[in-house]
């Protein structure tokens, strides 16, 4: 079939000339030789693109079919894939397949009505079920995302959700019993994995008893697509196809997860709207950028990974990035112009970083931004000046920096700002007055400092003063 296409592009390159000059004058018969070669061209190419889907689908249904990862079985490992069961009032398929139609007539998923669910996996909904980034964006419709990957999934690709869910939750079990970053095989692909445990646990919120303590990254060793997913999102996938909202940052698309168990590389991966997997270095980072639509990024956190100067040079191409992490990474100075260009930016991470007091010259541009923070760094009174022009800042973390009293009267111009961080630094009663004039000012930290009880006690007074009287 390649051999076939690749004669037919040559025919059409030579009928067609590489010069426009050489054909201006082409007779009707030519002209129609011409469109019978392009439609032969294109006809081929849907015929080779369809193959390779089908390729691709037959791959992965036999990786669904695994029941062991590493000589390691699910058994051991502590998971137990799903069986399909019928919900008896619905008449919906718990882990097995659905049809569309059927999933936007639902009225409850698992015993729980749709519009309980919904307001359950907003942004920021109370209780042990819900979350702070949320399993759907604020007006996102649980049944319409549903359906739109169902369609994809089911009708399009002709996989199952179980298909895609069960080689994470084999990689994603095996990461989490290991201490740092493994190779495992899976199949006939092979994986670098990684797990992060956290405190506490995220239940699910169709209430059916599962919950998790980790986010997990795989990247396939052969292809370099990787993806990141808290071990909780292929649980959904696997009993209700769901895969969390477009409007979340948790979201995995069933793109993602194709594209992570595709055997060769291909132009068909990537274009995600998020970045797939949290890199931990250089190589990572320019590989997880390359399989995403910089246009559409606008969150990264590359927080504690193991990132320098040399990896950012690419950042002015994520012209609506609105949220950057760049916490205790190995960034300097060096990496200031790129960041001056990310104009829409509204948060901006540098705590732990070797940036100086020069490093603030590129920020005067960032004039959009809200949260500032600059925790454990090299900032210093002379470097405060260049942020007067910030004058949106509500939040500012100067802590455990070498600021003192003389530099805090650069922050007199920001109207806007309502928290300081300045936990250990040489700040004393004088600037936590100066501070007092503030006009939005809330609150000030000042654990470490030389600010005495007395100084705290007529601050507290005098914010409670300018409350009342409006000021």
């Amino acid at each position: 079939m390649k051999t076939k296409l690749g004669l037919l592009l040559l025919m059409l390159l030579i009928t067609v000339g590489c010069d426009d000059s050489s054909h201006r004058g082409e007779t009707a018969e030519q002209a129609a030789e011409i469109a019978k070669l392009q439609e032969q061209v294109e006809n081929l190419q849907k015929i080779t693109a369809q193959r390779a889907a089908a390729t691709l689908a037959t791959r992965i249904r036999k990786l669904g079919q695994i029941r062991s990862v590493g000589g390691v079985s699910a058994a051991n490992l502590g998971l137990t894939f799903v069986q399909p069961q019928r919900d008896k009032d619905t008449g919906f398929m718990v882990a097995g397949s659905n049809d569309t139609k059927s999933i936007l007539s639902l009225k409850s998923i698992h015993g729980v009505e749709i519009d309980a669910l919904e307001k359950q996996m907003r942004p920021g909904a109370p209780g042990e079920a819900g979350s702070y980034a949320g399993f759907l964006g604020q007006t996102e419709r649980l049944l319409q995302v549903m359906a739109d990957d169902n369609r994809l999934v089911v009708e399009n690709v002709e996989l199952t959700h179980q298909d895609l869910a069960r080689p994470l939750l084999l990689l994603g079990y095996f990461a989490r019993k290991q201490r740092g970053e493994k190779e495992v095989k899976l199949g006939d692909l092979t994986f670098k994995v990684r797990a992060r445990k956290y405190n506490g646990t995220q239940d699910s919120p169709f209430k059916d008893g599962t919950d998790t303590d980790t986010d997990v990254t795989v990247i396939n060793t052969h292809t370099g697509y990787g993806l990141s997913y808290s071990l909780l999102v292929p649980q959904m996938i696997e009993r209700y196809g769901f895969y969390e909202g477009k409007g979340t940052s948790y979201r995995v698309s069933p793109k993602m997860i194709i594209d992570v168990l595709r055997a060769e590389r291909s132009t068909q991966a990537g274009g995600h709207q998020r970045l797939p997997f949290e890199p931990a270095n250089d190589p990572e980072l320019k590989q997880a950028l390359e399989l995403s639509d910089p246009t559409a990024l606008t969150e990264l956190d590359l927080w504690r990974a193991d990132v320098t100067d040399a990896a950012l040079t690419g950042l002015s191409r994520l012209t609506n990035l609105k949220k950057l992490n760049l916490s205790d990474t190995r960034i300097t100075v060096n990496s200031m112009p790129a960041i001056a260009n990310l104009t829409k930016l509204t948060e901006l991470w540098l705590a732990g970083t070797k940036i100086n007091d020069e490093s603030l010259h590129h920020l005067s541009n960032l004039t959009n931004l809200r949260e500032l923070h600059l925790t454990r760094t090299n900032v210093s009174d002379q470097g405060l000046p260049a942020l007067s022009k910030l004058t949106s800042l509500r939040e500012l973390g100067l802590s455990e920096t070498k600021v003192t009293d003389e530099g805090l009267k650069s922050l007199r111009q920001m109207k806007s700002l309502t928290e300081l961080s300045l936990l250990r630094t040489q700040v004393t009663d004088q600037g936590l007055m100066m501070l007092s004039e503030l006009p939005s000012l809330k609150s000030v930290h000042t654990y470490g400092t030389k600010v005495t009880k007395e100084g705290q006690s007529e601050f507290k007074r005098r914010l409670a003063e300018r409350s009342a009287s409006g000021r």
